[in-house]
């Protein structure tokens, strides 16, 4: 059997194949920025249905996968749930290109928890700019809409309804809301979850602006970086 995974910071969608069945899984996301191996560990708990013992080699994408430190430690991990198989750990860039490359070149980017963009031939992956995280980059990310909401809220940049109508939906003190932010094992979760309200909300002509200033963030840094951007396709996951 062989195991195929995309990780993004909030969760990470399993594919376990063979010649008779696959069969999908989710677990919660696995970033080794953020996360020790301890906390990677227990996020691949629901992996316990799944026969580990019988697959020969995993195919790991993900965030924060970015430098033979942080995959040595996501390997580690993953050698205990599956000692008799072949461990291959890679940045989710490269899955996200490989999913999305079509016969010719293009900008592949990651619109997720995070955010990312690469030039991809098919062959080579080229980064114009380094990924920040949620706290320095992040553009157009999940958590950067989250963040954005939040200010919104504690500013009082938007109309008094809309500021009610998102407190009664997050349903929390400030004092829950900073430990979530600053006492939580993972606050980029959390800020990314925010990005929910946006989307239900997103007719209201404040959010309307909100997620246009996000999303014309992500495509000033990460798309336009590339020289040749106007003449690839640029694809998304």
């Amino acid at each position: 059997m062989i195991a195929v995974a995309d990780s993004g910071s909030t969760k990470s969608d399993w594919l376990f194949f063979d010649a008779r069945k696959e069969t999908a899984v989710e677990t919660g996301g696995i970033n080794p920025i953020v996360q020790n191996e301890k906390e990677m560990e227990a996020q691949l708990e629901p992996l316990g249905k799944i026969n580990t013992e019988s697959v020969k080699a995993v195919y790991f994408y993900g965030a924060g996968c970015s430098s033979p430190e942080y995959n040595s430690k996501v390997a580690s991990v993953l050698a205990r749930y599956f000692p008799n198989a072949e461990i291959h750990v890679a940045h989710d860039l490269l899955g996200a290109a490989r999913a999305l490359y079509d016969a010719e070149p293009i900008i592949a980017c990651i619109l997720g928890t995070g955010s990312n963009s690469c030039y991809y031939d098919g062959k080579n992956i080229l980064e114009k700019v380094p990924a920040l995280g949620y706290i320095l980059g992040d553009e157009g990310s999940g958590a950067h809409i989250g963040k954005a909401l939040l200010r919104m809220y504690f500013y009082h940049l938007a109309d008094d309804r809309l500021c009610s109508k998102f407190e009664q939906w997050l349903g929390l003190s400030k004092v829950q809301i900073f430990d979530k932010i600053y006492r939580s094992p993972s606050p980029n979760r959390f800020l990314a979850s925010l990005a929910v309200f946006a989307s239900e909300n997103r007719t209201h002509p404040y959010i309307n602006d909100l997620l246009h200033n996000v999303f014309r963030q992500f495509v000033n840094y990460h798309v336009k970086c590339f020289e040749n951007a106007a003449d690839v396709p640029v694809s998304f996951v």
